[in-house]
């Protein structure tokens, strides 16, 4: 309606190689994870490649597109609605996706995800910051399980680890996947699973160093949220 944020699905170009076919498949997994959350009315995350939303609420915000940070202002402006109680609505229809570019090389993957890991503190939504820090549990619980491999008897706690964390995604990705004709998750993923924690790591080392730019622009942290909501 006249009066609600609307989200689109959102894909990127094809990638190469091992780390491209990654990178694709945590923006699938991003986006349907966003949609998801966004059906059950708790939205945490939208991409602007794919966004309409009230010129009323543009015009209600003295800064709506946060022209003092490198990225994220999209979702940004979502949580801003979100709090105002404009509703978030997702499209699902196939024909909508819109279609961004695949990073340029693993650089430029690991720099787009290191902002990333600026943004939960940029937020004082609990929708947001509560999956962070279960994603960032879980990524340390797959890492000590990783350090233990050479302790006799505890071997298996990695590889337990990696196949339910395998059969979870499958399980969640699986119908998205499918509506959007996308390729069935193969057994490639299990490295990506195995990899990942590995990846958070890196990611989140990357952001606290402050080593990470956007467009050319460095990333810096912001102060939460609640203080930019105009009241």
């Amino acid at each position: 309606g006249d009066h609600a944020m609307v989200m689109g699905p959102v894909d990127q170009e094809p990638g190469q190689g091992f780390f491209g076919n990654f990178a694709a498949l945590e923006v699938i997994s991003l986006n349907a994870s966003g949609a998801a959350a966004a059906a059950g009315d708790r939205p945490v995350f939208c991409s602007g490649a794919s966004l309409a939303y009230p010129l009323s609420l543009f015009r209600s915000l003295s800064d709506p597109l946060r022209g003092n940070i490198a990225s994220g202002d999209d979702t940004l402006l979502m949580l801003n609605a979100k709090h105002r109680g404009v509703p978030v609505k997702v499209v699902k229809n196939p024909a909508a996706v819109v279609t961004t570019r695949a990073p340029r090389n693993l650089n430029t993957f690991l720099s787009s995800r290191a902002r990333w890991g600026f943004k939960p503190g940029m937020y004082s939504d609990a929708d947001v910051q509560v999956p962070a820090l279960r994603v960032a549990l879980q990524s340390l619980a797959m890492l000590c399980a990783l350090a233990v491999i050479p302790v006799k008897g505890l071997a298996w706690l990695f590889p337990a680890q990696v196949l339910l964390k395998f059969a979870a995604d499958q399980w969640f990705l699986s119908p998205y996947l499918k509506y959007y004709r996308k390729p069935r998750i193969t057994l490639q993923m299990l490295a990506f699973e195995a990899m990942y924690p590995v990846y958070v790591l890196v990611t989140a080392g990357m952001a606290v160093a402050g080593k990470t730019t956007w467009k050319g622009r460095p990333y810096v942290r912001k102060v939460p949220l609640s203080s930019r909501v105009r009241k």
